[in-house]
């Protein structure tokens, strides 16, 4: 627990009477005149008291010192929060049925402290009236101190403590006040599970799809999904004799997705050449290209084999190109539960952000200007683990 700045010169002189300590150790800084006999109480509190500590009951409490870094208070805030600490420690040695006495002697101890740390804007709530009067807010301290004889100067206790308040813990607090002010309790960490959740939907079941022509904007639910499985595109199209380019279909965007694309990459320019372009969540583009695609008819395949079970799991894609393999290459990880939800999937054009993000980038809508003929899809079993 936290101890109010009120109460730290009551627990801190408690400590010498055989106390017991909930916060973290302070730093030592030389105040206390002996420390080689003070050990550990506790992981917070290091300690040392003297067996004679019995024989005393009249204490000197000596002004309390300050051992503060500068900057935390003000030369005037420092010297009340001094006499403020100093005026408790009295009122904490007589509570405790103690007599409190300026004058040394047989019996007679020392109490002498230091600041050594405060939690400066608590002060300020501390040392407010009402905030004192009533003990309100958090906050603390940390102290150096010992007691010795009035006389010999034999040291009878030592204590090295702190109550500076633990900054998560309040921050926590402070949260959980907030979530219940405005009734956002339970927290519900399930939107993963819920969002992958098997809906209605008019592709549920699907596993061949096909198209031709040009089709924009078809969401994401009625598209063929290719997460998490193995598929296969085939793309037949015709390449007039001025050449072609654009997107033959392509799903995302700027963010994530795929797109099997005719087009010219940035590197060398040179001729229109197919490609299947994936982008892993506008991090990293992998690329299948041949060098090119001369005018006629042209089948383009796309094969990929998942790694899985298991979600945003590689594999192994292979592009061909009229019965010939261009080119085979594997990935360690796609893309694991979805594109970009603001992104569709579009046949003949790729609409809203483009799918490259290095070679190949491109301006939507990227309309092919050749002809596709048929487009198809070939989708294997789902292999990403629903979550449990």
């Amino acid at each position: 627990m936290r101890l109010p700045l009120r109460l730290v010169p009551v627990v801190f002189f408690a400590a010498f009477l055989g106390g017991d300590a909930q916060q973290p150790v302070a730093r030592y800084t030389g105040f206390i005149s002996d420390y080689t006999r003070i050990t550990a109480v506790n992981r917070n509190t290091t300690r040392y008291v003297s067996p004679r500590i019995s024989e005393y009951s009249k204490f000197i409490v000596d002004p309390v010192q300050s051992r503060l870094s500068g900057g935390v208070l003000s030369p005037s805030d420092r010297d009340e929060a001094l006499r403020y600490m100093r005026a408790t420690c009295k009122r904490a040695v007589t509570q405790a049925g103690y007599s409190v006495t300026d004058e040394a002697g047989q019996g007679v101890a020392r109490f002498r402290f230091a600041l050594t740390d405060i939690a400066q804007s608590v002060w300020w709530e501390k040392l407010h009236p009402v905030s004192r009067a009533t003990g309100t807010g958090t906050g603390g301290a940390a102290m150096e101190g010992e007691l010795i004889d009035s006389v010999t100067g034999e040291q009878l206790a030592a204590v090295v403590r702190s109550s500076v308040p633990d900054k998560l813990k309040q921050m926590q607090n402070l949260f959980y006040g907030e979530a219940r002010k405005h009734d956002v309790l339970p927290l519900d960490n399930s939107t993963l599970l819920r969002f992958l959740t098997p809906r209605p939907s008019p592709t549920a079941g699907k596993t061949q799809f096909e198209y031709s022509g040009a089709i924009a904007g078809i969401p994401a639910a009625a598209a063929p999904s290719i997460i998490g499985r193995s598929f296969r595109v085939e793309a037949q199209i015709d390449v007039p004799e001025g050449g072609a380019q654009g997107a033959i279909a392509a799903e995302g965007g700027r963010f994530g997705g795929y797109a099997l694309i005719v087009g010219t990459p940035r590197r060398d320019g040179g001729r229109p050449r197919p490609a299947l372009i994936f982008n892993l969540l506008g991090m990293r583009q992998i690329t299948w290209e041949d060098p090119e695609l001369a005018p006629g008819a042209h089948t383009i395949v796309f094969d990929f084999k998942y790694d899985g079970p298991g979600f945003g799991k590689g594999g192994t894609g292979t592009l061909t190109v009229d019965g010939v393999a261009a080119a085979t290459k594997a990935i360690e990880h796609t893309t694991p539960v979805m594109f970009p939800e603001d992104e569709s999937f579009d046949v003949g054009m790729d609409t809203r952000t483009g799918v490259p993000i290095a070679e190949y980038r491109y301006e939507s809508p990227f309309r092919f200007t050749g002809t596709i003929k048929r487009l198809s899809y070939q989708l294997g079993d789902r292999m990403a683990v629903q979550p449990k």
